[in-house]
Formats: C-alpha cells, structure tokens, sequence
C-alpha cells in the first residue's frame, strides 16, 4: 500500500522538533512566533504540531489546543473568557489543563484594528503573564514581525522562541488566507466618519447586527374576470409575479391586474433567490448586508460547515459558497480608462494583487494563482457574488456599460448567487434584467429598535470591560439601553428618524459619549450628512 509523500522538508521537521523542546521545558505564559506561508488551521505544519501536542512526550503539561481567529474576535477578549484570572478553584478541583493559544489573523486586520489590537498586547501584558499558558502568533511573512518591534515592544521582548518553516500548504488551501482576510474585512463595524466616536472601541458586526424586511412589489392578476389563463394556473384564486418579470403569454393582459407589496425577511428572501437586486435609501443597511452575507458565508466556507448559520438565532442562509465581494464603484473606476475591461478580467486582477499582497505565493503562471481557484468555483456554481453600490456609478453611460458587464458576467456564471445593491433613485433608468428579483428595504419596525439598542449597549459593554462579568455587562447595558429608548420617545422627531439604521447608529454612539440627544432632525440630519461625506466613498 502506497503512502502519501512527506509534505514538509527536512528542515521543517527540524523546526518542529525545536519547537517541541521549547513547549515541553516551557512554564507560565510561553510567547511563540511560528512564522509559516499561508498559515492556518489545516497548514501541514500545524497539523504535524496538533500531532505532537497530543503525544504522549507531551502529555505531562497537558495541552489543551486553542484556536483563536483575529478576524473574529480580539484576542484579548477571548483570553479573558477563556480563563478569569478570578476563577477560584478548590485543593480537590483538577488542574486544568493549560492552553495552547493558536493565534491567527492578525496580519490580515485593517490597520487601524491591527494597531489598536497590538498596543492592548503591550498594555495588557502583565495581565497576560500572569496566566499559565502558550500563546502562539501564526504568520505569513517574517516582515510582520516588525510590526510587533514597533507597537507592541514591552510584549516582544517577553518572547521564548521565533520558528520559521518553508513548507506551503497545497495550492487549494489558498483560499484560507483569503477568506480570513475577507471576515476580517467585515467582522466589525466602522465609525470613523462620525466625531462622536473617538473614544469607541471596536464593535463586533455579528454583535449588533439586526436581520431587515424588506418589500418586494408583485402583480397580482385577479383570476375571476380573465378571459384566458393557462390550465395550470385555474385553480389559484390569484396569480403573482415580480414588477420587474414579464407577465407570461398565457395571461390577458386585459385581465384585472394591480400591484400590491409583500413584506418578507430579507435573509430567507435573498436565500430563495438566486439572482437578487437590493434596493434602498442612504442608509438603509445595503452595505452592510453585504457584509453580513461576505461574513458568514466566509467563516462557513473556512469552517467547512455545509449550511450557513448566522446571527443570534441562527438563521439559515442557504448552502455554503464561497464569497466575492467588490464595490461596483472600484470597478467603474477602472472601465474610465479601460472601456474593455471585462468583469471577469477585473476579478483576476483584484485576486492577483492580493495574492501578491497577502501571501508568500506572488503571481508566477496561471496554475498557481487564487484567480484559477476562484475560476473553477465560479465555473461549478459554488460562488457568493457580492456587487456593492451600482448607484455609486454617477456616468449613466458607465453605468449602462457596467450593467451590460454585470449580465454577461452573470450569464456566464449562472449556477451561482448573485446579490447587487443600488439607491432607489436613479436605479429604475438603468436597471438589471427581468431575471433578478427586486427587494426595496423598508424602515426598522420599534421592535427592530429596540432590540438593535439592548445588542448595542451590550457589545459596548463587553469592549469596553472585557473582565467584567456577564452580570455586569448586562446590568449596565439595561441601564444605557433603557436610557436611550427614553430619550428617544421623548421627542417625536428624533423618534421618526429611528427606522434608519445609519440614523439609528448615529444617535446611539451619540448618547454613548455622553451627549443630549438632538431634538431637531434638522441636527440629526447634519450628523448624518457629515458621516456621508466623511466616511462614505
């Protein structure tokens, strides 16, 4: 029986075997740099070292494998949960075992969370030292190692041990720095065009995110005076079809027929369409759908899950793909000078300039990029195509030009999901074909509010006392929660603009800090305008 070949080199087994040594003389807090290409969970490298942890020359210090993800939460606050330094333990409680803190990600965070995440590591490092366990950084590239040098120098000179391997994972597994770096792009929500929020911490996307309605129009042709149906449809009492499909051939036209709204939860909606157009005002929570979709389909595809399950109730968005996600305007940009440029030859350059930027595989033939990879998912409908912002495109004649892309595109690819947002004005004069079904956002219902509000206060809460308790987080995020709902019922105005979510965001981080709330929209609306202009592009 053949076996398969050694993926690591000699001199990575060399590595381990050191690294080993380190882990079973080590005692107390034990830092590590493991520096790997593409590192991961399913890296050869760390699965060859999950192996030797479990083995018994290592049984005596009891290991207990640990992963922690940057993209998904601060590692700070996970080593908080994972083990209070007020834990009390009696003589007859067993040791616990002491954990091996897998940390990956970090390369991947926006450089404002990254910073913000590596100034807590030197902050918080007595704190940290203080616990009995390994913490081991997982890397791409020993360059990032720098970036420790200089933001966090008290914590790096606390270091054991720096291991470096050569070993890349096979080509396929790519796709997990990508989609690492694509859930760190959109696990947490970002205020910087709002000066209330200079003091804020960041806020978890999935912490406070609330599942929308939305409205989808339908024509309804009243069956009881039509002069001719298709024998399939006599026995409904009512026929619907999408405003923006065309009304079969079998139906009179000259039948009763008007259009009605149907309200539905956008999640199930989007997860029973195929092809799907968002539509809503400034505001309304396009992008950050967007977002939310990007997030859960991206930690589902890297967790190898068959379904994706988001939010608090788990809500079932559909079969796992995996996701791509661009604003249109990028594209648009681009198609200014390059009239030919295709949506598909705007996908590969995007996938190589970040391969080039993320990882330790730059472009070298076409059989080694992400672009092949991402192709070949495309070409077997297993792809999430996100396409942000078509109202961004302000030239009509680009934005016919993008939408006549964006059909061929879809053409091409049509085993997969797409879903593209736009602004209700100016869509309908250039708008997608009779394919795509069309869901228009409709305002936060007060139940909406409130809720958004209690998840609001609480992540707040738990950012800003990570060792605080779970009583005390929700005791005082009760107290803000019930404050804000009282100042916004006190004025009718203020309590208008609540079905915004933007405005809703808006008037929360503005009490959080402190402030009276506005009682004239009129000054709401200048905050907002100044978020607009600030932080949208």
């Amino acid at each position: 029986m053949e076996t398969s070949p050694d993926p690591l080199t000699p001199a990575d087994h060399n590595e381990l075997d050191s690294l080993a040594a380190t882990l079973a003389l080590s005692s107390g807090s034990t830092i590590i740099f493991a520096i790997s290409p593409e590192s991961g969970p399913n890296h050869p490298v760390v699965e060859q070292l999950n192996s030797i942890v479990s083995q018994e020359a290592l049984s005596d210090q009891g290991f207990e494998l640990r992963n922690c993800f940057y993209s998904d939460k601060s590692l700070i606050n996970f080593l908080y949960r994972l083990n209070p330094l007020d834990q009390e333990t009696s003589v007859n409680t067993p040791a616990p075992s002491r954990p091996l803190i897998m940390a990956f990600g970090i390369e991947q965070l926006e450089t404002p969370r990254r910073i913000n995440e590596l100034k807590r590591l030197n902050v918080g490092r007595e704190s940290l030292f203080e616990r009995d366990m390994v913490l081991m950084f997982w890397l791409n590239k020993p360059q990032f190692l720098d970036e420790f040098r200089l933001r966090a120098p008290d914590f790096w000179d606390w270091r054991e041990q720096i291991v470096e391997f050569q070993t890349h994972p096979p080509l396929a597994q790519l796709f997990y720095p990508y989609l690492e770096w694509l859930i760190a792009q959109n696990s947490y929500v970002k205020f910087s065009g709002v000066m209330q929020v200079q003091r804020q911490v960041d806020i978890f996307l999935d912490q406070v995110y609330i599942s929308l309605k939305a409205e989808r129009q339908k024509l309804v042709v009243d069956t009881s005076d039509a002069r001719h149906l298709s024998k399939a449809n006599l026995s409904s009492a009512g026929i619907r079809f999408d405003e923006f499909e065309a009304i079969p051939q079998d139906i009179d036209i000259s039948s009763s027929t008007k259009t009605i709204p149907e309200k539905v939860d956008l999640a199930k909606a989007i997860q029973d369409s195929q092809y799907s157009v968002i539509l809503g005002d400034p505001g309304a929570g396009k992008t950050t759908l967007l977002k939310y979709l990007a997030l859960h389909f991206a930690t589902a595809q890297r967790d190898d899950q068959e379904t994706v399950l988001a939010g608090e109730a788990n809500e079932n968005l559909g079969q796992t793909r995996l996701p791509v996600f661009f604003r249109i305007a990028d594209y648009a940009e681009r198609l200014a000078t390059e009239s030919d440029l295709s949506l598909q030859q705007f996908l590969r350059e995007f996938s190589q300039q970040w391969q080039t930027e993320f990882t330790n595989q730059p472009e070298q033939d076409t059989d080694t990029t992400i672009f092949e990879h991402l192709r070949h998912k495309l070409d077997n409908g297993k792809c999430l195509v996100l396409l942000d912002g078509l109202d961004e495109v302000f030239n009509q004649e680009i934005r016919q030009q993008i939408v006549k892309q964006i059909e061929e595109f879809v053409t091409k690819f049509h085993n997969n999901k797409f879903v593209i947002t736009s602004r209700i004005a100016g869509y309908r004069e250039v708008k997608l074909s009779q394919r795509f079904s069309h869901f228009t956002i409709t305002e936060m219902e007060p139940e909406q509010v409130e809720r958004f509000l209690d998840r609001w206060c609480l992540a707040v809460e738990k950012a800003q006392r990570p060792d605080a308790s779970q009583h005390y987080w929700q005791q005082e995020a009760d107290h803000q929660s019930g404050e804000l709902k009282e100042a916004i019922a006190a004025s009718e105005g203020v309590k208008r603009m609540t079905g915004n979510p933007l405005l809703l965001t808006i008037l929360a981080l503005i009490h959080r800090n402190g402030s009276r709330l506005p009682n004239q929209r009129v000054k709401l609306y200048e905050l907002a305008v100044q978020t607009l202009t600030e932080d949208w592009q």
